[in-house]
Parts: structure tokens; sequence; C-alpha cells
């Protein structure tokens, strides 16, 4: 189920309004060739429908969308997020009404090849419904389901109510919506979209209001026939049969009373400027040391013409791109320390900009932001950036393909949620103003946008912040910038990554040829003791894997959690010489990302980096450049730290990534890692001279390094850049304390524990059930065996929240092999309510009872086969082959042969998989709450 206010970044455009009450009648666009036969048209109820049907989308499901005109702006005080708790009831119910019935829904559920997927916007929720053909038990089913969801006679139980309100508190804590919290209160205050938010610590028992009544009430008052579009579109024989179908399913409902609801839009466009000022709420856990302000530009009041409204639209959307790539491309520093997010009308008509900075920094952070916003008013954009951007706009538009299902299902999706008539010809047009744009127009357009702004302003800061006393007009002057500031335009700062002085100071050394490796792999020896394998592959990128079998493990006591921090400080610093926003811009503009390029394990350290084939030689300069010298400057040790404080503040994964650590290393998993805690202690107790001392320990020793390289090279090419950049790595003086090798163990004993994780909400419960496996790294059956048991339980595992009623959002099943400790697991993460572990350890035990005494049907291990990803037993690339020869020793399979003996497994193979493996002197249990009790 999607919630739109927890993925604002990602969405592109989104529609202006729902409003389905107006009248409007569809037609075949003239000219249209996207489908072969159309049927629309208006019920007399109000309820409208599209029907495409091509031949050629023969043998591909027929995909059915319901449109209906609610969301959460339609949400009452006291309701908020109620609209999308109701999203989540219709396919619950026909998942229990198909488990009930046990015939082709159910199994199409099952396999999924009926992927029900909801979601909830501000002004429109939909459905995505698929089937095989007209007339089929899943197509009758869907029909069935959608009319009596608008006809109100969806009746959902009681028990299927209090299980969908567990469900849907487990995605709030999947997506993180309490983190979304300050920015919720910033939009119910800015504009009528949203009703006022939940504080996190009260969300929970804000769901279990969500009663039977008050969710016929909200069924009743917005899933009504005239708020409702029906798009169906795929291979259909008879159109005339699926209109009559639609008639007999929705024509006799009834039309609900006009309920006065007024968009969002028009009130937010109207109103006067805003200034908001927000105390921070206090994240369990969280460090208080940033302010966020949002920016926001409103967007033009639209066109009453239809056709020019949607020109507007798209001028839109092109001033935001442009807007986006210029300030993503400003220069920057270490001074300010800001992070810049866009947001292109994720949910207010306006583009959003959102600075985040540390409290105390707020002037500096918006003059710097304004004043490239400042220079863009006065100057526009450049013509060249102009002109490159609508080269790839008319490509983009040529090469699109309008034909094929997918294509048409949206297009015709997207034109129903922004109330577009179907009488004209969408692609002719916009073909039309592509081409009738230049550079006069859009530059005068975009000048235009951005003088008229920011109208609003919000910002969130911590209880104390000086910021919350500025006023209005204080906080507007910080955006003027003197003129003499506004620089003009240049984006012609190109600079080598090593001069052509420093490459002639670096010679040639010498190598030899030590044959070739059984992937075809030419083994080269340089001077210096590194050792080189090179795969040539036609058309693809270079990637570069060096690696060396010392890591944090192998450093003395004190410094082993320091290893741990040397990538992010590398990354955070720079190398060469240049400063990490300056690599940024200089790799881009070669066509390279500067990611965090080094990495280190406990007993591994190394270096990953891939660039197109033009760029070799560049990618061999920047491998030369990390793994000899980290930029020094003054401020950068203080900014590595500074974002430090954010990333523990917000940890990856959140507060799964503390459980995952701890899990794995009360596991014995000497890769575990080191938790968020642990992390901002280390940051806050060590300096540059430490960390420097252990970046050399680990990465300056050549002759222990090996470098794997692949992609579309000449060896008489290569070879010498290999020898210049490579063989004049140098190595360091200082010594690493080698541990000794960890010894092969094939049996581990089970582990119960309960963590304890501060940052947790306290309803929340983290519950992992592991089984660990001994199996030797060339044993490839075995790693088939884990998979088949991974797929066979992932696709039973639901169940505990559709049948059962368990209240579980995501069910994980997940597996892996650790080929340093020679085992398998399989890992079951139901993430749960203070309560429910013990139930829920029972339901997996009974599961496996049953995968252990009834084999599964012949048809559905078939199924299952397929979702089996070999390429993770016979290796992804050429690349991952060669690591795993040359890290291990072990050779890997040939495709063909894992297909085949994949082929032979029988259900009984599997069930007597189950009866070994899955027993519980292999079973682990961890636990993590708010409190250890």
């Amino acid at each position: 189920m999607l919630d739109i206010k927890l993925l604002r970044i990602t969405h592109w455009i989104l529609s202006l309004g729902f409003m389905l009450c107006g009248l409007y009648t569809y037609g075949q666009a003239p000219g249209c060739d996207q489908a072969k036969g159309m049927r629309s048209g208006t019920l007399d109820n109000g309820m409208r429908y599209v029907v495409l049907s091509n031949e050629a989308w023969d043998g591909q499901p027929v995909l059915m969308n319901l449109y209906v005109g609610t969301g959460h702006s339609m949400e009452a005080e006291g309701q908020r997020d109620l609209s999308h708790y109701v999203e989540h009831l219709p396919f619950s119910v026909l998942r229990e009404e198909a488990a009930a019935k046990a015939g082709a829904v159910q199994e199409a559920i099952r396999t999924q090849r009926l992927p029900l997927q909801a979601g909830t916007y501000l002004e429109h929720t939909v459905y995505n419904y698929e089937f095989d053909r007209v007339g089929s038990e899943v197509y009758t089913a869907g029909m069935d389901l959608f009319s009596r969801m608008i006809g109100g006679e969806l009746q959902p139980s009681t028990s299927l109510l209090n299980s969908e309100q567990e469900s849907f508190y487990q995605e709030y804590l999947y997506r993180q919506g309490y983190r979304a919290y300050d920015e919720s209160r910033v939009l119910a205050l800015l504009s009528n979209a949203y009703p006022a938010p939940v504080n996190p610590d009260t969300y929970y028992e804000h769901i279990k209001d969500f009663e039977a009544e008050q969710v016929s009430q909200f069924f009743t008052d917005w899933y009504q026939p005239q708020r409702t579009t029906l798009l169906i579109v795929g291979a259909v024989e008879d159109l005339d049969v699926v209109t009559e179908d639609i008639k007999k399913y929705f024509g006799s409902l009834k039309a609900g009373d006009p309920n006065g609801y007024v968009t969002y839009i028009n009130d937010y466009l109207s109103r006067p400027e805003q200034f908001v000022q927000l105390k921070q709420w206090e994240q369990r856990g969280a460090i208080p040391v940033q302010t966020t302000i949002f920016l926001y530009w409103r967007n033009p009041e639209p066109a009453e013409d239809e056709k020019l409204a949607l020109q507007q639209q798209w001028m839109n959307e092109l001033v935001y791109t442009l807007l986006e790539k210029i300030l993503r491309q400003s220069p920057t520093d270490y001074a300010t320390h800001y992070e810049l997010g866009i947001d292109k009308e994720g949910e207010l008509p306006a583009l959003g900009l959102r600075i985040s900075c540390f409290t105390g920094r707020e002037q500096p952070s918006i003059q710097e932001v304004m004043g490239e916003v400042n220079r863009l008013k006065k100057n526009g954009i450049a013509e060249a950036d102009y002109e490159q951007y609508k080269e790839q706009l008319e490509t983009h538009f040529k090469q699109r393909d309008t034909t094929s299902l997918q294509t048409v299902f949206r297009d015709y999706g997207q034109r129903i949620l922004d109330l577009e008539s179907l009488e004209f010809n969408m692609y002719t047009l916009k073909k039309e103003w592509i081409a009738a744009l230049n550079y006069e127009r859009v530059n005068t357009a975009f000048k235009a946008f951005l003088q008229a702004g920011p109208q609003d302003i919000a910002v969130v800061a911590p209880k104390g912040a000086s910021v919350l006393t500025v006023t209005e007009d204080q906080f507007r002057s910080w955006f003027e910038t003197a003129q003499s500031d506004i620089r003009p335009y240049d984006n012609t700062r190109v600079n080598p990554l090593i001069t052509e002085d420093e490459v002639a100071a670096l010679p040639e050394v010498g190598h030899r040829l030590a044959g070739f490796d059984t992937l075809g792999g030419m083994n080269l020896r340089l001077d210096n003791g590194v050792r080189v394998i090179l795969y040539q592959q036609k058309g693809a990128p270079v990637q570069i894997h060096g690696f060396r079998k010392v890591g944090a493990g192998n450093l003395d006591a004190e410094l082993n959690i320091k290893g741990y921090l040397v990538p992010a400080w590398v990354h955070q610093s720079g190398v060469g010489g240049f400063k990490p926003f300056e690599l940024q811009d200089l790799l881009q503009r070669q066509g390279m990302i500067y990611g965090r390029a080094l990495y280190v394990k406990d007993h591994e350290c190394g270096i990953r980096l891939i660039a197109p084939p033009a760029g070799t030689e560049e990618l061999l300069q920047l491998t030369y450049l990390y793994l000899t010298d980290v930029t020094e400057h003054p401020k950068a040790f203080t900014y590595w730290q500074e974002e430090e404080v954010l990333l523990y503040n917000n940890p990856p994964y959140g507060e799964a990534y503390d459980f995952h650590v701890l899990s794995k290393r009360d596991k014995g998993d000497p890769d575990a890692g080191i938790t968020a805690l642990e992390r901002y202690k280390a940051v806050q107790n060590t300096n540059r001279a430490e960390l420097d001392s252990v970046y050399r320990s680990l990465f300056q020793k050549p002759q222990e390094f090996t470098f794997l390289i692949s992609g579309d090279f000449k060896e008489a090419d290569i070879i010498p850049l290999l020898k210049r950049y490579l063989g004049n790595l140098s190595g360091g003086n200082l010594a690493v304390y080698k541990n000794h090798q960890q010894e092969y163990n094939l049996v581990r004993a089970a582990v119960h524990k309960r963590y304890r994780i501060s940052s947790m909400q306290p309803e929340a419960i983290k519950l992992k059930i592991v089984y660990s496996l001994p199996i030797a790294r060339e044993d490839w059956k075995e790693q088939v065996a884990l998979q088949l048991m991974h797929q066979v339980l992932k696709s039973k595992i639901p169940e505990l929240r559709f049948l059962k009623k368990r209240g579980l959002y995501v069910n994980s099943v997940r597996s892996y092999v650790n080929y340093d400790l020679q085992e398998g697991n399989l890992s079951i993460s139901l993430p749960t309510v203070d309560g429910m572990e013990a139930v829920l350890i029972q339901d997996v035990e009974e599961l496996l009872k049953g995968f252990k005494e009834r084999p599964l049907p012949k048809q559905e291990l078939r199924y299952l086969k397929k979702r089996i990803y070999l390429q993770g037993i016979v290796g992804r690339t050429v690349l991952d082959k060669a690591y795993r020869y040359y890290k291990w020793d072990t050779s890997l399979p040939e495709l063909e042969e894992v297909q085949s003996y994949l082929e032979h497994l029988t259900p009984q193979d599997v069930q007597q998989l189950f009866e070994q493996k899955l027993v519980p002197e292999h079973r682990s249990v961890f636990i993590a709450g708010a409190d250890e009790s």
C-alpha cells in the first residue's frame, strides 16, 4: 500500500486535482494509435469508464484500475490517515473471501499473478487489479469487489478491522512515518491538504479508534459512483461484453449525496504569503542539532482553457527540472554544511526547497542558497543548459514507446487523474509544444517563476533555537544579496584528476605475465607487488574491485572500531588534494559517480569503482588517488563529524539497522558491523591523525592487493595505465596486527536474545527467527536448497497476516550464505507489537510443521523454482566469480548445471529439506523493543 506523504521526492508530477464531480466525457483521440478499440462513457449514476483494447497485447494480463475521488484532503479533523486505512480494507476482504473459497483467485494471489496494490493520495485513491481474460473467475471477483466498494456493500469483519489496524501501524513504522511528523505539521498549517497530524507517541491509540462505524461512514461519504472511474486496458476480445458487464455491476448503484468538497489547491493558491515557526518534535534518542527550513514557490494560477493549462503544467515541470539541475551543481564548501532537498509539486501546487542545516547556522545557509537563486532571478539559465535539456527532452519523446500496454495504461490513468479530456491527441499536442519552445521563452518563464517567490516559509527548529524568535521581515531580509555578489553563470570548470606534470612524474613500472585463470582473466604482476586480473567484456563499463585480506579485525583492539570509520571519513575529506564537492562536480562531468569507494570489513578492505570505457584512465587515476593520500583540509574533519551526527539521528534502515547488527554479532558474525551509538561514540573519540594512521595501515600495502578489472578495454591500452598508476602505489611502514584466521565451524549453538533499542516506539517489537545451517563454500547444491526453502517459506508467510490476521505488514524472509563462516542463514523478520512474540513464533512453527507433513503441489513448486535467484549462486558478473575465486579459491558452477539440478528436485525432496534442516537446534530468536522486559 502506497501513501504519498511518505514518498515526497519520488513523485515527478502528481495530479492537480481529482474532482470527479464535473461533467466530462471520453472519446477516441483523433489519430490515436495507442489502442485499436475503445469504449468509454458515463453511467446514469455519474460513474465513468474507459476500456481500451489492442490485439497486440495478447498474452499479457488485462490491467484494471479503479480511481476513486477521495484521499487525505477529505479527512476531517481527528481522522488523519483514515483514507489510507480504508484503502487497506477492500483487498484484505478479497483475500479473506478467496481463502475461504479456495479457487482461482486464491491461486492467483498465492502465485503473485494477482498483485493487489493500492495507493492513497491527496484527492484520489487508486486500486490496481489485473486478470487473464474477461469472464474468468478472477475478472468477476474484481468487478464484484469494486461494485460492493462503490455501492456501500463492503462489510469488513471486526477481526479484519482489528488486524488491519495493527498492519496499518506496522506500515507507519516501516515507512518511518514518525520522521515526517514535523513536515506534516508544516503542510497542515500552510494548506488544508491534510488535517493536523497525530503525535507519533499517540499514533497507535489514534488508529485503534478506526472502528466499523467510522469506516462505514467514510465509505458512504466518499466512495460514490459519481466520484469513480474504471479503466480497463488489455487484449479484450469483445468490448461490448465488457461494457455490458460494467453496466451490470455498476449501473444500478445509487449516486451519493453531494458533499460540497472544494479542492485544497484553490484555497492554497489564494492565500496571502505565510510564515510558520514550529518547535521541533523531540524524536526518541536523537540529538537535536538540526533546523529545517521550507521555502515554497507557488505555481501560477492555472489557465481556464484546458490546452493552455496543460502547456502551463509542462512549463512548470521544465522550470522545476532546470532549477533542480542548476542548484544540484551549485558550488558548495565546508563553510555552512547544509542539505538541500527539492520537492517538485509533491503535495502542494508549488516548488519547494527544503534546507536542513545545523541550528545556529540558518542565516548563512539561507544566504548561500538564496544567493544562487537571486543570481538565477537576474541572469536566468545558461543557454547551453537549456539546449542540452531540450535535446534530452526531444530524444526521450522520440524514443518513447506509445503503444505498449503499460505505457497506454499509465498515460490514460494519469489523464483520468488530471481530469484531462480524451478528445484530443495528447502526444501530438505535447510534440508541438516542445517544437515551439525556445530559449527566450523558457528563460522568461524561469525568471518570472523565481521572481514571484518564495511566498511561503516554514521553520522547524529545536526548542530554544534563536531562529524561532526571528520575525518574518528579519527572515526575508536574509534573502537579499548585494548586487556585487551575483556572479555571472559559469559552467566551464574542468580540472584533471592528475595534471600532465603529475602524470609525467609517475614512471611506468615493470610487469610480468603470470598466466591466465580459469575464467579467462589475464594475470599480471607489477614490480611493486600489485596483482591485476583483466577480463575483457565488449560494450561493458569498466569496473575495478581491489581488495586485501586484512580488515578492522586485524587492527589492535583499541583501533578496531576506528577501521569502520575510515571509508566515510575519506569520502567526506576527498583525495588527491580535491575536496569532495570538487570531486563530485568533476566526476559528474566525466560520466562517473562520486560514491563511497572504499570499504572495510572485519578481515577485508578494498575499493570499488566504475566508469564508462572512455573514462578508463580517469578510473585508474582515481584508484591511485584513493590509495595514496587523503586530502587534508582544516574544516574537513569537523564536517565529517557533523555528518556522523546526522547519521546517528537517521541510521540506515532506521532502528532495524541496530537490530541487524546486534543479532548478527550474537550469532558470531565478524562482519556484523557497529551500532549507531557505537559509531557515534567512536567518531567523537578520534582525531584526524589516528584515522590517517588506520587508513595507511589498511590501504597502503600494494603487494597484498588484488585488483580485478573488467570492461570494454584493449590490453595494449590499459596495461601501460596499470603500470603508471597502480604500479606507483607505495607501501607504508605501519604494521597491522593480524589475528589468526577463523576456524571452519559447522555447528553453531542457537541463540535467544532480547535487545533494548531506545529510539523504537514503545508499542513496537521487532522479532527475527533465524535458522543457521552449515554450508561449505563449494557446496552449491546446499545453497540451492537454502534458496528453495526461502521461496517456499516466503510464499506462505503472508498467511499470518491475511488468514490468521496477526496484524503484520512487512513479512520479510531472507536467505544468505556467509562464505567466511561457511554458514547459510534463513531469516524470518516479523515486526509486530508488544505481546505478539510468542504467538508468531508458534505460528512459524506450525507453518514449518505443515511443510514437513504435506508435500507441496507440483505446480506450486514449479512456480517457486522460477523465483530462485540463481545468479547469486553462479555469480552475477565475471568480477563476482573472480572475487570468490581469488578470495576463497572457490570455482562457481555453470548455470546450466544448477538449473538441471533444481529441475529434478521433487516435492518430496523439499519436504525432506524442511525435516532435516529447519529444526530447533538450528534456530535462534531475537527480539528488540524500547524496553528490554
